[in-house]
């Protein structure tokens, strides 16, 4: 009898512990929440970190921080996230260049497709091919044939070697046929002042970046990245009614540790579909150039694989590497 007696209150104990340990799950989150930024401040990826910290804040009724952690191309902090506990307290935003390292550094330290959870996409920011305005070209066939007659002799500019602008000039110049000289630059903004200022010719770079220089009459888009034109660029066809086999976009997304429990990753996969639905947010992503597809985790993961091999391809060509 004390033996059945004992078995009954072991058993019930140890339900008891499943359940608590169940609703502790399901009460995510219970305290702060840290957001990784592989960039340093006023970066688009801490930007959009900073909407989504405030977000969830204001949504879950916890502190959500940012913490950057610039370097090495991204790599520190997705290496970062790649080791965090899988538990739904530690998150990252990141951009395309995430996949792009997988390739271009001999040892990321990280596995885009193993090591991480990708929660939602963000946006899309489809990037322009942008000429400097005294070039004597004004379509992507032009560039082309002036291209071809001037092998080696025109320049052009990107955020440093193995970045998503390098990436996409180097395959322009591998689909058409003519050479270019990669001049590298610490970021966007200083490859586009280089671009206005004749320094190099040609700038594959998104939209938002390079459009006051449009304006001003010192650049010139030839083409966007993009399956459609987009409203506020009517007259600029896509790369693809240029005559050009790939869109050059840079997407921007959510992502946890790989092993993150389901639960967990619904609550904010539902809150950032949420947020990115908004129409004061899609509003304000249009107006700079961007979309903002929707998009499922898993279809959001599946995208990433295919990446990852399509800038395999090119990164092998170009013979592009980091160590």
């Amino acid at each position: 009898m004390k033996i059945r007696i004992w078995i009954a209150s072991a058993t019930c104990a140890f339900a008891s512990l499943l359940t608590g340990a169940a609703s502790a799950q399901d009460k995510y989150p219970e305290r702060q929440i840290s957001i990784i930024v592989a960039a340093t401040p006023g970066n688009a990826n801490d930007i959009l970190a900073r909407v989504i910290a405030r977000r969830l804040s204001e949504k879950f009724g916890v502190p959500a921080i940012v913490d950057n952690k610039p370097g090495a191309g991204g790599t520190i902090g997705a290496t970062l996230l790649a080791r965090a506990k899988p538990d739904g307290y530690t998150l990252m935003v990141q951009s395309t260049s995430l996949t792009t390292a997988q390739v271009v550094y001999k040892k990321p330290g990280f596995d885009v497709e193993k090591d991480f959870t990708p929660i939602a996409m963000l946006a899309l920011a489809p990037m322009g091919i942008f000429v400097n305005a005294t070039l004597p070209v004004n379509t992507v066939a032009e560039l082309i044939a002036y291209g071809k007659k001037n092998q080696g002799k025109l320049n052009f500019g990107s955020s440093g070697n193995g970045s998503i602008m390098h990436i996409n000039s180097e395959r322009l110049a591998l689909d058409t046929g003519f050479q270019m000289v990669h001049i590298p630059y610490t970021g966007g903004a200083p490859a586009v002042t280089a671009l206005m200022a004749n320094d190099i010719q040609v700038l594959t770079v998104d939209i938002a970046s390079a459009i006051a220089a449009v304006r001003a009459g010192k650049v010139r888009m030839l083409a966007i990245g993009s399956t459609e034109r987009l409203p506020a660029f009517p007259s600029v066809p896509t790369t693809g009614e240029a005559g050009l086999p790939f869109n050059p976009a840079v997407w921007y997304g959510l992502f946890a540790p790989a092993g993150v429990p389901a639960n967990v990753q619904k609550a904010l996969f539902d809150e950032i579909s949420a947020m990115v639905n908004d129409p004061t947010y899609r509003t304000d992503m249009e107006s700079k150039g961007s979309q903002v597809p929707v998009l499922s985790s898993a279809q959001f993961k599946n995208m990433l694989s295919i990446e990852v091999n399509k800038y395999r391809e090119v990164i092998t060509k170009a013979k592009i590497q980091q160590e």
